[in-house]
């Protein structure tokens, strides 16, 4: 399991805390921190996850994301020279 995952969780858990505690005490600032503390968290859990597929999908098929990074890069490449 990623390390990203974990912390993220914790973000997110610690910003929904402060995002309700916020809200109980009509605090409108610290809601809306809280708010944003636990999307970020969600989304670092996610950056987690999908870098925890791509690793079991390479260990699994390590020929095929060389490949699709190869035509990426040239897709790209491609792109760049006609500018």
């Amino acid at each position: 399991m990623d390390e990203d995952i974990a912390i993220g969780a914790a973000k997110q858990a610690a910003g929904r805390v402060k995002r309700v505690a916020g809200s109980m005490v009509g605090d409108t600032e610290t809601e809306l921190s809280g708010a944003a503390d636990e999307l970020g968290g969600a989304a670092e859990r996610t950056f987690g996850e999908a870098k925890d597929e791509a690793r079991q999908a390479i260990a699994d098929t390590p020929i095929q994301p060389l490949l699709t990074g190869m035509v990426i890069g040239l897709v790209i490449g491609l792109f760049l020279n006609r500018r």
